[in-house]
């Protein structure tokens, strides 16, 4: 249900104190996710499809508990580096190189800047920078069966009907 998004979990983007954590660039992991855990499943687990970045989140807690290995390290580890990619990192607050990518945004009529944001607040549902070859990497290592199992991928591509019978645009972390 999680990776469906058929989990009834309710968006941590629109809990009001999300957006404190997101500005706040030394708010720990663990504080998004007593957040989510304290909030009531907006539906029954199978009943409709809404997307959720708490799925992705407590997800990342799942792998964190299951394998007894940081998040991060774990991504590294098991499926980052065997395929060859090593660009792939949770982005900074801020770019931190020059060739890397900064953000910007309408404010006051004008184009800024984007303030920092707290990378670290959510993990599991994005937040990842890396180059467009270690992209590619990925894309070929996922649809060639080293990243993840041709079934497990097959999973992925593959859309769950919920109570009403409907089939979303969405399988497993991958809009179709």
């Amino acid at each position: 249900h999680l990776l469906a998004h058929t989990s009834g979990c309710r968006e941590a983007f629109t809990l009001p104190a999300y957006g404190p954590g997101i500005d706040d660039t030394t708010r720990p992991t663990a504080a998004l996710l007593d957040l989510v855990m304290r909030e009531p499943l907006v539906f029954r687990p199978g009943a409709r499809w809404s997307y959720s970045n708490s799925n992705y989140a407590l997800l990342a807690a799942v792998v964190e508990r299951a394998t007894g290995v940081p998040y991060d390290a774990f991504l590294r580890e098991a499926l980052l580096a065997p395929n060859g990619i090593a660009s792939v990192h949770h982005c900074a607050p801020l770019p931190t190189a020059p060739h890397h990518a900064r953000g910007y945004a309408l404010a006051g009529g004008a184009v800024r800047p984007s303030p920092p944001e707290n990378m670290h607040w959510t993990r599991g549902d994005g937040g990842l920078c890396a180059d467009a070859v270690d992209l590619a990497r990925w894309g070929r290592a996922l649809a060639a069966g080293r990243a993840v199992s041709y079934a497990s991928y097959q999973r992925m591509t593959a859309s769950d009907r919920v109570a009403d019978g409907t089939r979303p645009a969405y399988g497993f972390a991958l809009s179709l």
